[in-house]
């Protein structure tokens, strides 16, 4: 080995080039690990949306149909009423 902390090929000890490498691997991998943390949190979010948005849906729906049959009802009671002052 050379002196001045270089190899037989004259590349730095520690090589810089590795160096600097390995500290971009390790910057790309955090990145992606942060990136599917977002993106998982982010679905279940959506999740969670998508189910409030379901359970509202449902729970409208059923007063809607709730509203139609006390009008339907109101409406037969006011028919057999209009009938018996017609007789």
């Amino acid at each position: 080995m050379a002196g001045n902390g270089e190899n037989n090929n004259g590349i730095p000890v520690p090589d810089p080039t590795k160096l600097t490498t390995d500290a971009v691997d390790r910057a790309k991998a955090d990145l992606r690990h942060e990136m599917d943390a977002r993106d998982l949190l982010w679905q279940a979010n959506l999740r969670g949306e998508r189910e409030l948005r379901l359970t509202e849906h449902q729970a409208l729906s059923e007063v809607v149909e709730e509203r139609r049959i006390a009008q339907e009802k109101a409406l037969n009671v006011a028919l057999s009423a209009a009938k018996e002052l017609q007789q």
